[in-house]
């Protein structure tokens, strides 16, 4: 159970799988609604990274997006196009590495899926290597 509104109660994904096998569900069917159909945002979006080669970065995006699956995608060609990083914590919400050379002048964003298939995206955020 999360918030109740007017005439609606806002629930999580498990507890309408726990209600769906109640024997009077058909009695709430009409005002349960699973909250990720109404809460998916970001909240906080990435800030662009400067350091030095060698330093560990973290990139962080922030969202309300319960039970959802996060991927980090790079472009080298100022956000013409993208591909999923294979960095592995590229699926998560804060994306860390070794900072490397090669890592200048690329961009990152993140895909964020949530169980029902609605995505969000990230801004895009440049990183800048220093000597």
């Amino acid at each position: 159970y999360i918030a109740k509104g007017v005439g609606f109660v806002y629930i999580t994904k498990d507890d309408v799988e726990t209600l769906k096998s109640m024997t009077n569900w058909t009695t709430y069917a009409d005002r349960v609604v699973a909250i990720e159909d109404y809460v998916f945002s970001i909240v906080t979006q990435p800030s662009d990274v400067t350091a030095s080669v060698g330093d560990t970065i973290e990139i962080k995006v922030e969202a309300m997006a319960i039970d959802s699956e996060y991927q980090w995608q790079v472009s080298s060609d100022n956000g013409v196009t993208w591909v999923d990083s294979t960095n592995s914590k590229a699926d998560t919400p804060i994306y860390s590495t070794t900072m490397a050379q090669s890592y200048g002048g690329k961009m990152l964003r993140c895909v964020i899926t949530s169980p029902n298939g609605k995505q969000l995206i990230s801004d895009a955020v440049t990183v800048t290597v220093t000597e």
